[in-house]
Parts: C-alpha cells; structure tokens; sequence
C-alpha cells in the first residue's frame, strides 16, 4: 500500500494479511492491529517530520517487523509480537514499551537526536545498532547481542535492565559514550565491553558475575552494587584507568583488576573488599568501608602492581594480602583519617623483596617474601606477634631482613626463615623462634628474650645489645656459634648444640652479670670479654678456653673439663666444679 498523505487507521481497522507493507509520505497512525501470516510488515514514512503512532498491535507468526520514519515511533502500549527481525529506523524517539512485547528475532535499532525505549518480556537480542544522542533504555529478561550497540559522541544515558536473567554484551566493538547502568537479580552473569572508556550509572546485579572489558573504566556518579553470595567482579581496562572510587559501591565477589601503562587503579567498598589476581599497570589504591577490611584469595595468581599500592581501611581494622605469588613495589598501609592511627593484624606476602615502611598495629604482623625484607623510611611498632619468613619457595634460598631503622617496637619476633636477621627496637623484645642462616644483629633498650629455640649455623654471629635490659636466652635449647653480647645488666646465655659457643667482644657492664651455659667447649677470640659482675661457665665435662683476648673479669665461677682462663688484671675465682 503507497499512501501520498498520511495514513491513518482506526481501532476497527485490523489488516490480516500474508505481508503487510504500507509506505507513506505523511504519518501512519495505526489503531487497528496489523496481522501478518508468514509474511513481513513493512512501515516507512518519507516526508519530513513523518511519524509511526501504532496504537494497537503487530503480530508476525515468522515474518520480520521494519518501521522506518523521519520523526518518532511510538508504541508506547501497542503490544509487538514479532516472529522474525526487528528494525526500528527514526530520526528521534523511539518508544517501544509494552511490558509484553516479545521480539523472537534480532532488534536493530537506528536514531538521531532522540531517547530510545524498548521492552521485551522475554530476552532481547541485539543487532548492529547505532543509537544517537538521546538515552537507551533496555527492559527485558535477559539481553544479548549479536552485532556491536554504537551511540553517537556525547550520548546520553544507558540502561540494561536483565531481570532475573543474563546481560551478555561483551561486543568488543560497543561505543557506548554515555552512562551505563546494568540491572538484573538471581545467580545470572553480566558481561560487558566497550571500545573506549566505559562509565557506569548506578548498576544493582545478581549473584552472578561480573565482567568488564573496556579502554578506561569510570563512574561518574553512580553506585556498583552486587547481591548476596555474589560472584566474581571483573573490570579490564585495557591501556587505560580504573576510577572505581565511590564509596557506595559494594562488591560482594572477589574484584579483579586488571590494566597496562602507566595509568592508576583506585577501587572503593562500602564494606570489606577481597582482590582476586590483578595486574595494574601504574599505582593502586584501594579502600575498604567503615569497620571493614581487605584480603585477598591467596591461591591465584596474586597481585602484580607496577607502581605504588596503597590500602585504607579504618583505624582498628586489618589487611590481609598473603598471596606468595604477590608482586608489589612501593606498598603503604594506612588507616584512614578521623578513624585513629593504629590498624589491628597485617599479613602480607611478595614474590621478591619487601620495603614495609611505616607501620603501628594493635595486632600481629605477618610477613613472607622471596627477597630481603626491610624497613627503609619509618619506624615499626608491633603490639602483638610479628612473624618473618624471607625465603624464596622454589630454591630455598634465604635473604636478609633489617628492620632497624626508625624508633622501632616490637613485641614477640619470630623468624621462620632467614638468612640474616637485624633488628631494633626501643624497649625490650622477645623471641618467639629465630631460625637463620646468617648473623643475627638486635639492639635494644630493654630485656631481650626468648620464648622459643634460637638456632643459627656454623661460622654466624649472634650481636645482642640490651642497654639498661637483661639478656636472657638460657631457658630454651638454642644453637649458637659464635656470640657478642652488650648489657649493663644480667645476661644469661644457654646452648645446647654439641659444637659449644664462641664469646666474642662482650661488654657487661654497671653490676651486669654473665652466665653461659654449654653442651660443647666455650671458647673466646682474641677479642675482649669485660664482665663487671659475676661470670659463670657451665660446659658440663668440655673444655673451657677463655685465654684469646684481654679478658677482664671481675669475679668467675666455672664448670668444665680443662679450664684455662686470662684476665688482664686480678680475678676473684668464686667456685670450680671441674
């Protein structure tokens, strides 16, 4: 049917034909319903300004549905049953609204300057598509595409709405240029792409997953919200940012975060956020909500961060990030203003060396790395247990680890693998397990204790500096070789290795007491051994041999097999149980 003028039918006007095709040069404005037996519908308007106004509806058991006009088209409550492919061409608005419409094929939509709004009570599928600069809004059970959705430059806003189904619209050839909002419930996926930065509008999914591809990922303005027992949250940037930063969002799922260059990843949660394996090309940033805290699932592939990695969460709260797979650089734990100064437990892990900087936890710090672990800018105040493992899995090998700079203080230290171990602290220190393979330096201000073996190997050090503290290691059966021992107060030192102990330079001063227990020979070097109080050998039935260095003892006490002993000035023998 060609109309000259505009077509217009009214509500008794049905046409029940094979095929239907009605081309005007005015409007058609449709009240009767159209009717198509296995044929196509076909409705173009030409003049200028021309609409397509369908009040009632279409029906195509197989046939394909197309309207193409100058103006509008509008449905808003005729009801589309299309059989075939739907193709919507206008210059403007597209309205395509009754909640039952049922697309069976591909949709193609094409506009200029106007919103397009389109509903399907089934799932939806999209063809290529290019939208103009108005909005697109999507309510269908489940949406897909199978040719890219393309909007024009400074489009407006974007809504899927999946229902309790799928959103599959990973086209990498999408240009959505507007907001985008995604919208489903249940345990359904959604999947994304675009080809250039994709910005999200307030998005509310399912317990699904979530997967983002695009060149730059923002949000302006709207909030991510993932459901209960949600999946996995995946955003890929490609060779561009992440600015995830709203402080609503709520991942429920894992996040992984993944992008290239020299470009920044900054993430924000509303409650606790946990970090599947990422790779981030510049600096990272990422911060948990009020009361809550960060981790990360320690058997993938960990975090790979370029630059700096930054995480905040309130003061009293913990980060746990001990995946051994971990890469990081420069890493800084902070607890987030007004919130207090102190974090709660840090467990961390690195593939190579670690630079921990500054830290004050109420809790434990734990702490593994394949590389030298160090303290290089601040001090280190531990209340609770800190643990150090500084050994590379698949070798063996073993590195140093040197927290003496800044005004440290710890509280317990254990160290389950070293090579070397030097450490600082302003009071007291207890260890609570040291095994190395290199020389083990600590200087304190306070009693330096132990509430577990010390063992080191042959041909190492052990320096131990107490100030005003005692040194106590005789209560644990410890392996030493060779010692050097400051204190201006009791030292007290037991070795149970069947090599015996080696006294280096030792200065025990003030009323200082030195008391050294053996299961082997005690010997010295030709350094020397200044006792101001009393000193004790104990070696059992081996040999005592303290003739090396100039020793100055005051008064001495010995156990042993032969005794030889030199002072530089008199000594008080105070008793003998060879």
């Amino acid at each position: 049917m060609d109309k000259s003028t505009a077509y217009t039918s009214t509500s008794t006007g049905n046409i029940n034909a094979g095929a239907v095709t009605i081309n005007s040069t005015g409007s058609i404005t449709s009240g009767g319903q159209i009717l198509s037996n296995g044929g196509d519908v076909n409705l173009t308007t030409t003049a200028a300004g021309s609409n397509v106004v369908l009040n009632n509806g279409i029906t195509t058991d197989s046939g394909s549905l197309a309207i193409s006009t100058q103006d509008t088209i509008t449905a808003t409550n005729a009801l589309l049953q299309i059989g075939g492919d739907a193709t919507f061409a206008s210059a403007n608005n597209i309205t395509l609204d009754n909640s039952n419409n049922n697309f069976q094929g591909t949709v193609t939509i094409t506009n200029g300057a106007g919103n397009v709004s389109i509903t399907d009570s089934d799932s939806i599928n999209f063809a290529t598509s290019n939208i103009g600069t108005g909005t697109l809004t999507v309510n269908a059970n489940g949406i897909s595409q199978s040719g890219a959705i393309t909007q024009a430059a400074n489009a407006g806003n974007v809504t899927f709405n999946g229902g309790d189904a799928t959103i599959n619209l990973a086209n990498t050839a999408n240009n959505f240029t507007g907001s985008v909002s995604l919208n489903n419930t249940g345990n359904n996926n959604v999947s994304i792409a675009n080809s250039n930065n994709l910005d999200f509008g307030n998005s509310n999914l399912g317990s699904g997953t979530l997967t983002v591809n695009a060149v730059g990922i923002s949000q302006t303005g709207g909030v991510i919200t993932q459901s209960f027992d949600a999946g996995q949250a995946s955003f890929n940037a490609g060779a561009g940012a992440i600015a995830l930063g709203n402080t609503s969002n709520d991942f429920i799922g894992e996040v992984l975060l993944s992008n290239t260059g020299t470009n920044n990843v900054v993430i924000n949660d509303i409650n606790d956020i946990t970090l599947a394996a990422s790779t981030v090309g510049q600096n990272l940033t990422v911060t948990a909500g009020t009361g809550s805290d960060i981790s990360q699932n320690i058997d993938d592939a960990g975090l790979n961060i370029a630059g700096d990695a930054t995480f905040n969460v309130d003061g009293g709260r913990s980060i746990s990030l001990g995946n051994t797979s971990n890469q990081f650089n420069g890493l800084s734990f902070v607890a987030k203003p007004n919130t207090g100064t102190t974090l709660q437990n840090i467990t961390i892990a690195n593939a190579t060396g670690l630079d921990l900087q500054t830290l004050n936890l109420t809790g434990d710090l734990t702490v593994t790395a394949g590389g030298n672990i160090l303290n290089t800018t601040g001090g280190m105040l531990v209340d609770g247990v800190t643990t150090l493992n500084a050994i590379d899995a698949n070798t063996g090998t073993t590195f140093d680890i040197n927290l003496a700079i800044g005004s440290n203080d710890f509280n317990d230290v254990s160290v389950t693998n070293a090579n070397s171990l030097t450490i600082s602290d302003t009071n007291g220190i207890n260890f609570a397990g040291l095994n190395l393979n290199g020389d083990l330096t600590v200087t304190a201000n306070g009693n330096v204790t132990q509430a577990a073996a010390i063992t080191m190997q042959e041909g190492t050090v052990a320096d131990i500096t107490a100030g005003v503290g005692q040194i106590n290691f005789g209560t644990a059966a410890n392996d030493f070789a060779t010692v050097r021992l400051a204190s201006s107060n009791a030292v007290n030192i037991n070795d149970a290795g069947s090599n015996g102990i080696i006294i280096d330079t030792t200065t025990i001063t003030g009323r200082g007491t030195l008391t050294v227990t053996a299961n082997g020979t005690i010997n010295d070097t030709t350094n020397n051994i200044t006792v101001a109080g009393l000193s004790t050998f104990n070696a059992g039935s081996n040999a005592i041999n303290l003739t090396q260095g100039g020793n100055d003892f005051s008064n001495i006490a010995f156990t042993g097999g032969n005794v030889a002993i030199n002072d530089v000035n008199g000594i008080n023998i105070g008793g003998n149980g060879s």
